[in-house]
């Protein structure tokens, strides 16, 4: 390419240019270097101020860690749920050190609520696949500890596996609540005759209807000590209950029928609680002709009677007491059920004892 020497004249000039710009730039750059050295300096010497800190709740023990987190849940039996905000997996989401704790502490896992309550909304629910497979990861999680569970109708491609489930781990069933109205009779079977040796409370919803009678828990749990049982849509009639009566406390029939509550309440000795809907007028004399009215309370507004020394701190609260002892009661029981009532001992009969006028114990 040939030039001219004004041409060769304006590129001595633009290399001339070009050298005063890299100069500056050269002398910028090793100044913005060190600058960006001295902050890296600084950065490091405030992160290493940092790590140096010991944050107390990263001081705690890992036992006291373990309760702590515990008492974000509700105390068992009762049950979190298994999704949202207010599961114990919430929890596990906080740091590494809260998940490795959580997961280390099988108490938080052991409650488990096939309902899913406490699912905010704000996200489609969980599929019935998703519910089953994290009761089956909290089941492996709460090790060999006694677990409360609580179970609804489960969709029908899961009942099966549902069923295994909970079966291969009755040996650690301890509460349970089972909706079992969608069961057949192999599934109920093989629900109520698997080895629960120690089960402490039972609350089940049974479907009868044309279905043959079956033997509902024969082997006995030994440390059974609260049952409830709804039976739809009739009474206990087609129910054959081997349950251990005598070490009963709690006793809870909804649909019963006389002939029934005949059988079982002369076998619960040790009963201290029994459902309000049994204390109508036609029930009342029935009902203390079947049990022991030794320190027996009656608060109107809970759903039980309880059997205590003393009352419990209820604002309406009485006592069954033999009128013998207190003959203010004649006024509250209608005759005819003092009449009807058998005497618990000579020249004394049962009746309701109000507030205030407890006889001693």
């Amino acid at each position: 390419m040939e030039s001219t020497a004004v041409d060769r004249a304006a590129d001595r000039a633009r290399i001339a240019e070009l050298d005063a710009e890299i100069t500056a730039l050269e002398a910028t750059h090793a100044q913005l270097a060190q600058t960006l050295a001295a902050r890296r300096r600084d950065r490091n010497a405030v992160r290493n101020r940092l790590d140096a800190y010991a944050y107390p709740i990263l001081a705690i023990p890992n036992e006291i860690l373990s309760e702590i987190l515990l008492h974000c849940i509700p105390v068992y039996p009762k049950c979190p749920p298994l999704f949202g905000n207010h599961s114990p997996t919430k929890l596990t989401q906080v740091c590494g050190h809260w998940r490795r704790v959580a997961h280390s502490t099988p108490a938080l896992w052991r409650a488990i609520d096939f309902l899913c309550r406490g699912w905010d909304g704000s996200h489609p629910g969980p599929s019935h696949t998703a519910i089953l497979e994290r009761a089956e990861a909290w089941l492996a999680a709460s090790r060999a500890l006694p677990v409360s569970l609580v179970l609804h109708g489960p969709a029908e491609f899961i009942r099966e596996r549902l069923v295994s489930l909970l079966v291969a781990s009755s040996g650690r069933w301890e509460y349970l609540a089972l909706s079992l109205t969608w069961a057949t009779h192999a599934e109920l079977r093989t629900l109520t005759t698997a080895p629960a040796p120690h089960v402490r409370a039972i609350d089940l919803r049974l479907m009868r209807g044309a279905m043959t009678p079956f033997r509902l828990f024969d082997q006995h749990p030994l440390e059974l000590r609260s049952v409830r049982i709804h039976v739809y849509p009739s009474a206990l009639a087609d129910v054959h209950l081997f349950l251990p009566w005598p070490q009963l406390t709690h006793l809870y029939i909804e649909e019963v029928t006389v002939a029934v509550l005949a059988m079982v309440l002369p076998h619960t000795t040790q009963l201290t609680h029994l459902p309000n809907n049994l204390l109508s007028q036609s029930w009342l004399a029935f009902f203390l002709m079947l049990v022991r009215t030794d320190n027996v309370w009656f608060a109107p507004d809970t759903p039980c009677l309880q059997y205590a020394p003393q009352p419990p701190p209820s604002q309406s609260c009485c006592r069954l007491c033999t009128l013998q002892e207190c003959p203010e009661c004649k006024a509250c029981v209608p005759q005819r059920i003092v009449r009807t009532t058998p005497l618990p001992a000579p020249g004394s009969s049962t009746g309701i004892c109000p507030e205030g006028e407890y006889p001693p114990p």
